[in-house]
């Protein structure tokens, strides 16, 4: 079922890198995939995505800049005598500091979208002519099962789509992936550099001359995207005068001589201000990240659903870099290897498509087990002596995991479970509570066992209390939509209903 939202808006809030994109209902209706897009400026340098770095005025409150902006005001004030810039609070790739914590959206007017699932989306919608690697929307028709690689700047998620007879995707794999983004490539730059110069010369270096630093990986940031597998020439790059001053400062050293008695000797020049790097060397930054990437898709493809794979989906900042995607086509060469123009907007674009249609995804695989905390009655043949209470029905053995769904089980999305039925554990009960856990187990014993975690907690008043307690049943079920969970406890006699929602990420 469609939205009737009058604008859409999604927020991309990366480790390294976010961006935001909208679009308003008469838009979407016209033309789906017509959505606006920021572009941020830094000097000449023009991106989709800035980076996820924020200035707060000295006062701790409020917002001075973000992205680009941040980073040159922060690196000019640092440039100063003064000490300004120690006053001023400077945040980067602050992401996961933020995990759990709201962001001033009202719960009702915000939605949290899985990256492969807006990415599968938004590329379905495209012409032909926007897809890398002609005729890619053949690799979406009715039935096709495809595995989306998301490569960002730090991570790379992975996962794998059907598409069913109604045009809805059906996740057929739990996702899956690691810290292996295009920020690793920046790091053996990073160590590339310092390999030169030494880490105490390179630590001042980033500490007293912000601006050149900065400039040296916004560089890298261009070069690195053009780089591919069959380069053979020089790559230059302008090398800071504060660096070598820095150097030559520190170790009393001629830097050019220092260079020539490093291990690329023979593979880096510096003239000038240009250091001219080797394209071996520069291929090499990528080895890693790249290695790591086509390990863990080999190994995925040994799973039965996922060796049916018939398409590669490449999206993310990362998958415009023609290296990764040279190693994908030669590692896989009987899956055909799609990548859209924009493949680092195709996510953001994505979740504007799905904040007007939500319905879009059908089926999703459980990253976790999903139960209840209940009290059944004791059995000591089967149940742990330290859980067994003392009840006015009997003994009861305490913390039972009730499981609904199971890790890696395929649920239908808005969809609810069969209910359960439940009635109060002592016959003076005005409530009943239910508490909502999630396991890393299969089938978890109790609620204390290791891998399981408390997501939230529902109570429902028992309005009737004049009928017996074996009467007074509670139903109980859970249905899982978007990135959530929305469970209902239902009074059988009453009617009275309670409803919650849990985060369905745990």
């Amino acid at each position: 079922m469609a939205s009737t939202t009058i604008l859409v808006a999604a927020i991309d809030f990366g480790t390294t890198y976010s961006g935001w994109a909208f679009s308003f209902k008469h838009e979407y209706d016209t033309d789906p995939t017509k959505i606006s897009a920021k572009h941020w400026h830094a000097g000449d340098y023009v991106s989709t995505k800035a980076p996820t770095t924020v200035l707060i005025k000295p006062d701790a409150r409020t917002l001075d800049s973000f992205g680009y902006e941040a980073e040159t005001k922060y690196s000019e004030l640092a440039s100063d005598d003064n000490n300004e810039h120690k006053r001023w609070y400077y945040f980067r790739r602050f992401k996961m500091m933020l995990h759990g914590k709201m962001a001033g959206i009202k719960n009702e007017k915000l939605k949290i979208a899985l990256e492969p699932e807006t990415a599968s989306i938004f590329c379905r919608l495209l012409p032909v002519e926007k897809m890398i690697e002609g005729g890619g929307m053949v690799s979406f028709k009715l039935g096709s099962v495809y595995m989306v690689l998301d490569a960002g700047g730090g991570t790379i998620d992975i996962t794998v789509h059907e598409v069913l007879s109604d045009g809805k995707l059906k996740e057929l794999h739990k996702s899956s992936g690691g810290a292996w983004g295009g920020t690793q490539v920046d790091e053996a730059y990073r160590q590339f550099l310092i390999s030169l110069v030494g880490n105490p010369v390179f630590n001042r270096f980033q500490v007293e001359k912000k601006e050149d630093y900065l400039d040296m990986f916004r560089e890298f940031e261009i070069k690195k995207r053009a780089i591919a597998p069959d380069s053979d020439t020089k790559v230059a790059f302008r090398w800071p005068l504060s660096l070598k001053e820095i150097f030559e400062d520190e170790s009393r050293e001629d830097l050019h001589k220092a260079i020539m008695q490093t291990k690329y000797a023979n593979e880096v020049t510096l003239t000038g201000d240009k250091l001219r790097i080797n394209a071996t060397v520069m291929k090499s930054f990528y080895f890693n990240v790249i290695q790591t990437t086509v390990s863990h898709v080999q190994e995925l493809m040994k799973d039965n659903i996922v060796s049916s794979v018939s398409s590669i989906l490449m999206v993310g900042g990362f998958s415009e870099s023609k290296m990764l995607q040279s190693a994908i086509r030669t590692s896989f060469p009987n899956v055909k290897v799609i990548i859209p123009h924009e493949a680092g907007l195709v996510v953001l674009k994505g979740a504007v498509v799905f904040g007007h249609n939500p319905s879009s995804i059908s089926h999703r695989i459980c990253k976790y087990t999903y139960g209840v905390d209940v009290t059944v009655p004791f059995d000591s043949e089967k149940h742990d002596i330290r859980k067994r209470i003392e009840r006015d029905i009997g003994p009861g053995c305490d913390d039972i995991f009730d499981k609904y769904v199971e890790i890696g089980e395929s649920v239908a999305l808005h969809v609810p479970t069969t209910e359960k039925s439940y009635t109060p554990t002592t016959g003076t009960q005005s409530s009943v509570g239910f508490t909502i856990y999630a396991s890393t187990q299969k089938s978890p014993m109790y609620v204390t066992d290791d891998g399981c975690m408390k997501l939230g907690y529902v109570e429902i008043n028992i309005l009737d209390k004049s009928v017996p307690r074996d009467e007074r049943s509670i139903l109980f079920s859970m249905t899982f939509g978007g990135t959530e969970i929305e469970v209902t406890a239902r009074e059988q006699r009453t009617g009275n209903v309670t409803k919650a929602i849990v985060n369905f990420l745990g």
